[in-house]
């Protein structure tokens, strides 16, 4: 863990400092609750690690007609590929490297970094891209190339750009290739507007020592729908929860980032740290002064 300590406004004003030794239960609770932590984080004291020698970066594009080949290909390969190297399927319109739009089509677009000790090793990780079985269908594949850190996180960013109403749902999911890849096609083909987009992120699950963080998988899939237009909003706000809803069975868990617990309420900590959580709650605000997660009533 990276944050090793967090000053903290409590329910009765006092300014508190938390970590390991000095009330360990609010550190705790502030890696991973979210907005259901109670009480007003001010200042969070940060493990510093060393800057990456080298960093890359890579962008393909592939047509839709490829999608259930490509995705069966990254959740299957990801594990065998080093751990400095992570990418994503995106799918949306058509986007450039950095993140500009581009005429045409839903496409599936492969967004790959690595952060690495030297150029020589971050190429030879990127290179491993190539082993896609439907490599020879991209339409898109630029060289590989090295980026300074704000290169690196413009493109994703510019992908949600401001000025728009966005709303999201995800989950986690272990879920095999061969379970899954079948029952996502109706979520890849519903992609409701040229900003929406389907997010497709292979993950190794991590340990997250003494934390409240407790539900991850080997995939985090989510479904993002952006626009601009008033009248849309009905059908944006039904197309993430209602995919993810229909999706449920092969879900692990949400995690507490692109959730809208108001539409869809998901497992988001393992049942052990939910009841430490609210039993740290009644505790350090039994009034109630900070609000909870923004669930339905009776949820």
């Amino acid at each position: 863990m990276s944050i090793v300590g967090v000053d903290v406004v409590t329910a009765t004003g006092a300014l508190i400092h938390a970590d390991e030794s000095e009330n360990p239960d609010w550190l705790w609770a502030a890696r991973g609750s979210g907005a259901g932590y109670f009480g007003i984080v001010v200042r969070f004291h940060v493990r510093c690690h060393e800057r990456p020698q080298a960093i890359w970066e890579t962008h393909h594009v592939y047509p839709m007609e490829v999608r259930d080949e490509l995705l069966r290909w990254a959740l299957q390969d990801e594990p065998s590929m080093p751990a400095e190297l992570e990418f994503a399927i995106m799918a949306t319109t058509p986007r450039g490297p950095l993140g500009e739009v581009v005429d045409g089509p839903a496409a599936l677009i492969v967004m790959c970094s690595v952060m690495s000790d030297s150029d020589d090793e971050a190429r030879e990780a990127l290179a491993l891209l190539d082993r896609c079985p439907v490599r020879d269908r991209a339409t898109v594949a630029l060289e590989a190339q090295s980026r300074s850190f704000v290169e690196l996180y413009d493109g994703p960013d510019s992908v949600e750009p401001e000025g728009m109403r966005w709303n999201a749902d995800g989950m986690w999911t272990n879920a095999t290739a061969d379970e899954l890849v079948p029952a996502v096609a109706e979520l890849f083909d519903t992609i409701p507007s040229a900003a929406s987009h389907v997010f497709w992120f292979p993950w190794r699950e991590q340990d997250f020592g003494d934390a409240a963080i407790s539900v991850q998988g080997k995939l985090y899939l989510a479904a993002f729908a952006g626009w601009t237009d008033p009248d849309q909003t009905d059908v944006m706000l039904a197309w993430p929860a209602g995919q993810m809803r229909r999706l449920e069975p092969f879900s692990r868990g949400i995690q507490l980032a692109d959730e809208n617990l108001h539409h869809r309420v998901g497992r988001f900590l393992s049942d052990e740290n939910a009841a430490r959580l609210e039993a740290l709650r009644a505790e350090h605000d039994p009034d109630g002064r900070f609000l909870s997660y923004l669930m339905p009533t009776g949820a």
